[in-house]
């Protein structure tokens, strides 16, 4: 038998015992578990896009003939989190407007697949920037940044009637023929810069005009009284109302006064090469009218006169073994432009 303070002691430490038994199992099975869960996010592969699709083509940035509803189908390499909400993805037009209320996305396993709502229309080039915050079961994350850019099919539909070759160049001859005749100037019937006022009328693009009008009345496009009538007015205001220096006319002109309107501080004299698509559209009307009426003998006079004046040589600067592009009254020859390289002139 033992004493009363000895069993004491003994039940004492039995109790002791026991509780530290207990912590050291908690420890191992909660310390064990814990260790794990580390391990096993440690090795987990970052979450990343491995494959993009537009109704079922791999992306590449211009990708065509898309559907005007495609589907886009974005790949991940591993199980993202279930409890993601649409409402994470932001889509984005190439002017930066929420538009993702055109778009159902759908959330898989391992892929997101964002349906269009609305239809786009035909032969458009759509630039949609998909934003968000991507989460897979493990809680690894990425912020979903695309650029997606595409361009869908083209209408198919008939909208015109169908018409042959033959009479589809026809069509494309005489608009061509009427950009020059019906938008020139109304005075001198030169052709207008189009990118100007309408009282600026370009030299070399008139050298196209002039030659368009015996392709017109060969085409049947004018009658040759009213193409002969509008040369007999265009070649007067050359001869007789536009600026020339040294025989050479400037790159522009007033429409109605003749006078020179600078192409640029330095380039308001003459420009040999703008002057030379105007002869050359003067040497074709010359050859193509070639009556011995009163009208046509004197528009053939006419033109010889401006393509006489012309001082091509002159235009050497100081007898050079080039041509120089510009010369002008206030700036003379400081232009310095040899004609040339890769430009025009070719």
């Amino acid at each position: 038998m033992y004493p009363n303070n000895q069993l004491q002691f003994l039940n004492f430490n039995k109790t002791q015992m026991l509780l530290y038994c207990f912590s050291f199992i908690f420890f191992i099975l909660f310390g064990c578990q814990k260790n794990e869960v580390k391990v096993t996010k440690e090795i987990t592969k970052p979450l990343i896009v491995t494959n993009i699709t537009l109704d079922n083509q791999t992306y590449t940035s211009g990708l065509k003939n898309i559907s005007l509803r495609p589907t886009i189908l974005i790949k991940f390499n591993t199980t993202l989190n279930k409890n993601i909400l649409n409402s994470n993805i932001q889509i984005q037009n190439n002017q930066a407007q929420n538009i993702s209320d055109n778009f159902t996305i759908i959330f898989n396993d391992s892929s997101l697949q964002i349906n269009t709502n609305k239809p786009f229309t035909h032969l458009s080039t759509i630039q949609l920037y998909l934003n968000g915050l991507i989460k897979n079961e493990l809680l690894d994350s990425i912020q979903l940044n695309q650029m997606l850019e595409f361009i869908t099919l083209i209408d198919t539909n008939t909208k015109f009637p169908i018409i042959s070759d033959s009479a589809l160049l026809d069509k494309v001859q005489e608009t061509t023929f009427k950009y020059f005749w019906d938008f020139a100037h109304p005075t001198s019937g030169l052709a207008r810069e189009r990118n100007s006022d309408l009282t600026t009328v370009t030299i070399g693009g008139s050298g196209f005009g002039i030659m368009a009008i015996p392709v017109a009345v060969e085409r049947k496009f004018i009658t040759y009284q009213i193409g002969l009538t509008r040369l007999i007015k265009i070649i007067d205001f050359l001869k007789n109302k536009a600026d020339k220096f040294h025989g050479a006319f400037p790159h522009w002109i007033n429409g109605e006064t003749g006078k020179v309107i600078p192409f640029s501080q330095k380039d308001n004299g003459a420009d040999l090469v703008e002057t030379s698509y105007l002869i050359a559209g003067l040497y074709t009307v010359r050859q193509y009218f070639k009556g011995n009426n009163i009208k046509e003998i004197q528009l053939r006079n006419d033109i010889n006169t401006i393509i006489n004046n012309v001082e091509w040589s002159w235009f050497r600067k100081n007898n050079e073994n080039v041509l120089y592009w510009h010369w002008s009254p206030n700036y003379n020859w400081e232009m310095n432009f040899p004609i040339r390289g890769w430009n025009e002139c070719l």
